[in-house]
């Protein structure tokens, strides 16, 4: 997979294609954003794994991150690679639990 480097109509344009598998494959820590129960956001660092084209993050079903989610599957999760060249995932989604 590998991503398109401008978007004309919305006035950027990045310096080179950029492959996720390149960031997703890497030993790095993911940022979840899900929302809590009085609708203000909420932001954690896991551990993750690219696996069959899926981020699977770690979690138990007691940690509060799991429990927003079953409540409110809205999230976002973010992995950030920072080296001279930095590239980054940012992934908007919908929660699912695994079949």
């Amino acid at each position: 997979m590998t991503l398109e480097t401008a978007a004309p109509s919305h006035g950027w344009e990045m310096p080179k294609k950029f492959d996720p598998n390149d960031v997703l494959s890497r030993p790095l820590m993911a940022n979840l954003a899900t929302v809590t129960a009085d609708g203000a956001p909420r932001n954690a660092p896991m551990w993750f794994i690219w696996e069959d084209a899926a981020i699977w993050l770690l979690g138990s079903t007691g940690a509060s991150a799991v429990k927003h989610l079953e409540r409110d599957p809205r999230c976002a999760v973010e992995i950030v690679h920072s080296t001279m060249r930095p590239a980054s995932c940012c992934i908007s989604a919908c929660a699912a639990s695994p079949p």
